[in-house]
């Protein structure tokens, strides 16, 4: 997957937050994002998640404009954890976690065990749980 944002501009208050700003990230790539608060590291992130609209510039998404992608596509492609996750409801780390394989449903013709889960997005919680070291918090 690779995401690629050019030129961006942000504009608020007559103001730029952002200004002709650009970032390309290639499959698999880790990229830190850093600079002094107010310089418009979150705008940018905003901008490239698709989270919001208000922008000049390009970006795309596997060379395909992201306003293109229907929301499902784009949730199937990739994830978003914001700066300050929080939930106003009271969800089990199992539960954040099922939430993540919501976009996959239906993707596949799939066996149902009798909990009405499928054996493929079951193991796939499981292996998501094992990967991020939390499986001591999946009661929580």
């Amino acid at each position: 997957m690779s995401l690629q944002g050019r030129d961006l501009t942000v504009r608020a208050g007559g103001k730029a937050i952002l200004d002709r700003a650009g970032l390309e990230l290639a499959p698999g790539e880790m990229v830190a994002v850093v600079g002094p608060n107010g310089a418009g590291k979150s705008t940018l992130l905003k901008v490239l998640a698709g989270e919001t609209a208000k922008f000049a510039g390009a970006v795309t998404l596997n060379a395909r404009p992201l306003s293109r992608w229907s929301g499902e596509e784009i949730a199937l492609q990739r994830a978003v954890l914001p700066q300050s996750p929080g939930l106003a409801f009271p969800f089990r780390v199992w539960d954040v976690v099922e939430l993540g394989r919501y976009p996959h449903r239906g993707t596949r013709q799939r066996r149902r065990t009798s909990r009405g889960d499928s054996r493929r997005d079951g193991s796939s919680r499981r292996r998501a749980v094992r990967r991020t070291r939390l499986p001591y918090a999946v009661g929580r």
